[in-house]
């Protein structure tokens, strides 16, 4: 019997070539190719979604939402508004939670197309590591179509207020947005946006991923150019279907053995004869013809005498193989829309519940507001004269403190000031800025009580960000004098200069910052270390204010309610230089803005602010009011200043921070 030969070689079907070229072309080319421009677009898409000024516009509705909506001059707007208003909460959740599934699809797809890449590498090579992943491969992709389809689904019920968005879709498309509907028809049918991204995303997946798995299992030519990925797996039409076999070697050693034994073992049994028999009837199955060349081929070779294709390996016992394949892929797929279609129904009963309730809320929430609005509307006919208003400032002022008395006093007093300020009164009345029981002294007081403080602490936010900013200044007139370094950043020998004992400025407090006397220089008075939103800070600041020459840094510390970034530069210009104290951690990446307004109140917090409110400064001369979104590890600034480069140190910028020690 001859040697085995490699018949991969020599039938033609072997090589990267043909079709199993074009596929390593697609997964190594053209699928990364299209992923980089689908990838960018969903990035566009996520900063679209992450920028939509949806909490700028709710913390300007949230001041006064009848005065937003009086303020429009199309009733047809107001109409609308009345009704969207109430949905801008779960609006804002709504998107944040879609561009939290766009970076899952992003992620998914992402994972399948590097595996592809590896597969395409690994088949262009010829190694057999390659072929075995390439049948792994469209698994993976089902399996993150999947998770990507249900997520969506998930998305589509977990939010109730897009199907109020589909009911309001009709009147926005026809009034407010000119004819579009609401951000382009993305939201405004929740069964049509999760029909087009399964058009764009699972079927083309589930499409790719059947060819793939296909052809990764029948193809002639994946088989004979990588023959060790496929051992075991190939037929032989010994005694009809169902017989496996074994390595071309291994089965031509056999049948020699089996000759051999015939040959020698002299009168043969009626077991070993029905034996012998039934191997010959499997030679004389075969096909008279080679597959390959169409070279004739008598019963019994086991290689064609043409181009020496193995007769056992590459002739399927039946049609069986294929029908078994399609009903493997057939039952998958079948599979996966019998999954769906259950976790479907058991979302969408969660997702009815969910919408009753949101409608109960969102109702209640309407009738609030149309009240106020109706409220409003019966005080239009209501006029305050200068003498209520002289009247209301009188008894204002002998309720609160000397300079919040003396501007009130000021208005009484002066007629030109009390009529600017009661046809000011009466126009913010009409519009909804100012709602008041009746026009009456008593009820423009009972208002000033109230709107007065709420005023006062709007402008202490401003004062407190000039203060910071200040700060921020001072810290880089004072880099300027040291070699474009902060007090954080100075050489031992600037330390020993400046008398500042910095060596380890990890443990040392704000204080010591504060203490460094041409840090006082720059500073000029340390009324500015005191935020007008922490009171509590108010009578250590006053005595500081008295002993500033000879203040230690302990001293300094309990009037003062700001902090130092080490890792600001004024080299780099978007790194935090100072900001209020009233950060969680000591950390600019783990903290988040602590209020009074949280139970327990953290010993952070300031009494003038509230959760998520701080104030922060930079090194290029900004200063603003912060929220949670600009500090902690996703925050927009902590990213920028990690990122910069350049400076006085390498690699990212530390955001460890020193805070006074109010211990």
């Amino acid at each position: 019997m001859p040697q085995a030969t490699d018949s991969g070689s020599s039938n033609g079907l072997s090589g990267v070539k043909g079709w199993l070229l074009f596929l390593c072309i697609t997964l190594v080319f053209l699928l990364p190719m299209v992923k980089a421009g689908t990838t960018l677009y969903s990035v566009f898409m996520i900063g679209n979604l992450s920028n939509l000024p949806l909490s700028d516009f709710q913390e300007m509705i949230d001041d006064n939402p009848v005065a937003f909506i009086n303020d429009l001059d199309n009733e047809q707007q107001k109409e609308v508004f009345r009704k969207v208003i109430p949905l801008l909460p779960d609006f804002q959740k709504c998107t944040e939670g879609f561009a939290s599934w766009l970076l899952l699809l992003v992620a998914s797809k992402t994972g399948c197309t590097m595996m592809g890449f590896l597969c395409g590498i690994l088949l262009w090579m010829k190694k057999p590591f390659g072929a075995k992943l390439l049948k792994i491969y469209p698994i993976a992709i089902l399996l993150g179509v999947f998770v990507c389809f249900i997520s969506l689904i998930y998305w589509r019920s977990n939010h109730p207020v897009l199907f109020s968005l589909q009911e309001l879709s009709a009147e926005l498309s026809g009034g407010f947005y000119g004819g579009g509907t609401l951000i382009e028809n993305l939201f405004a049918s929740p069964n049509v946006l999760v029909a087009i991204l399964s058009l764009v995303v699972v079927v083309p997946s589930v499409l790719w991923a059947s060819a793939v798995f296909i052809y990764s299992r029948k193809s002639k030519r994946m088989q004979a150019t990588y023959p060790d990925a496929y051992k075991g797996s190939l037929s032989i039409p010994a005694q009809g279907a169902g017989v496996i076999a074994r390595d071309p070697i291994e089965t031509d050693q056999s049948i020699s053995a089996l000759d051999d034994e015939v040959s020698t073992a002299g009168p043969p049994k009626v077991a070993e004869d029905h034996s012998r028999k039934s191997v010959d009837q499997g030679l004389h199955q075969m096909s008279s013809s080679c597959p390959q060349c169409n070279a004739s081929v008598q019963p019994g070779e086991i290689r064609c005498t043409q181009c020496g294709t193995h007769l056992y390996g590459m002739q399927p016992t039946s049609s069986g193989g294929t029908f078994k394949l399609i009903a493997v892929l057939v039952g998958g797929i079948v599979g996966f829309v019998a999954i769906s279609g259950i976790i479907i129904l058991l979302l969408e009963g969660a997702g009815r519940n969910k919408r009753a309730q949101f409608n109960e809320r969102v109702g209640t929430d309407q009738m609030a507001l149309n009240e106020q609005i109706e409220n409003i509307e019966k005080m239009r006919s209501l006029k305050f004269t200068t003498q209520i208003v002289k009247e209301a400032c009188e008894l204002a002022a002998a309720k609160m403190n000397e300079d919040e008395a003396a501007e009130l006093l000021q208005i009484a007093n002066s007629p030109e000031a009390l009529e600017r300020t009661t046809e000011k009164l009466n126009r913010d009345v009409a519009s909804g800025r100012v709602i008041v029981e009746e026009a009456s002294a008593q009820a423009l007081f009972n208002y000033l009580m109230v709107e007065l403080p709420r005023s006062k602490g709007k402008a202490n936010r401003i004062k407190s960000v000039n203060n910071v900013s200040f700060i921020g200044k001072g810290l880089t007139g004072f880099a300027i004098d040291n070699d474009e370094r902060l007090p954080w950043q100075l050489t031992p020998a600037q330390q020993a200069i400046h008398k500042f004992e910095g060596s380890n400025i990890g443990i040392n407090s704000a204080g010591s910052i504060a203490n460094i006397p041409a840090m006082r220089n720059e500073l000029q008075t340390p009324k500015i270390l005191l935020s007008p939103c922490d009171p509590a800070r108010t009578e250590g600041n006053e005595l500081l204010q008295e002993n500033w020459a000879n203040a230690t840094a302990k001293q300094i510390d309990a009037g003062m309610s700001y902090g130092f970034c080490i890792g600001g530069d004024v080299q780099r210009p978007s790194t935090v230089l100072a900001l209020t104290a009233n950060i969680r951690t000591s950390d600019l990446a783990t903290g988040d803005w602590t209020g009074a307004d949280e139970t327990p109140v953290p010993f952070q917090a300031f009494g003038g602010l509230n959760k998520g409110q701080g104030h922060l400064a930079t090194a290029d001369g900004a200063a603003i009011q912060s929220t949670n979104a600009d500090i902690g590890g996703n925050g927009i600034i902590t990213k920028t200043h990690i990122n910069s480069r350049g400076g006085h140190s390498r690699g990212n910028a530390s955001t460890k921070i020193i805070l006074p020690r109010w211990d």
